[in-house]
């Protein structure tokens, strides 16, 4: 790992979707972040996202796949 590596903050972005994973690399770049997506982790469970909101189906996403 090099010493740039060891200054980035992880992001895991919880999608399949890579129409939204090109979206969020758009929004962090030239930042000291290094996102992974959730097809970087192999065959994972969809979260049920049954939330009212998009916030809400965020949280349960978060909290499905920090297991």
């Amino acid at each position: 790992m090099s010493k740039e590596d060891d200054t980035l903050k992880t992001i895991v972005i919880a999608t399949k979707n890579k129409g939204k994973i090109r979206e969020m690399e758009q929004a962090f770049e030239g930042l000291p972040v290094k996102l992974v997506p959730l097809s970087d982790f192999g065959a994972l469970p969809d979260a049920v996202e049954d939330g009212e909101t998009f916030e809400e189906n965020a949280k349960i996403k978060a909290q499905f796949y920090r297991k």
